[in-house]
């Protein structure tokens, strides 16, 4: 081989090696190339008699007060509540029978709680003040 061929050939690995990283740089600059993702299977068709959603509206026995959480299901029997991360006290499900309002519309069920409380709490306020004066005349009569 001569030394006009050998050249040429060394010109053109070369050449080839430059077109190479070129390519590479391109891969490198346009990103990864994501994978089709796997479409999941529809959810189940939900049975009769499920709802699904919402808020509700009920009375905590252990704080004494109403309480508005958001629903993630609604049972024939019972209501399936999506957990509060700031209450220590936090009842997963709770029996249908104890929720005074149900509805998808998170204000209107704020409000209510509001109002219950409130007029809970006067309530409270009233049968306290009533037991002392109650205690106070007792006191009386008794002569402490």
């Amino acid at each position: 081989m001569s030394e006009i061929e050998t050249g040429a050939k060394a010109k053109a690995e070369h050449c080839v090696k430059i077109d190479d990283m070129e390519i590479l740089a391109k891969l490198a600059m346009a990103g990864k190339v994501s994978k089709p993702r796997k479409t999941s299977p529809p959810p189940p068709p939900k049975p009769k008699g499920l709802a699904i959603g919402g808020y509700v509206l009920f009375e905590s026995l252990i704080l004494q007060k109403f309480i508005v959480r958001r629903v993630i299901e609604i049972t024939k029997t019972h209501v399936i509540l999506k957990p509060n991360r700031s209450s220590t006290i936090n009842p997963r499900e709770i029996g249908l029978p104890s929720v005074i309002l149900a509805s998808l519309d998170r204000k209107q069920v704020e409000q209510m709680e509001r109002k219950i409380n409130r007029l809970q709490d006067k309530y409270l306020d009233s049968l306290k003040k009533l037991r002392q004066d109650h205690l106070s005349r007792m006191r009386e009569l008794i002569g402490l």
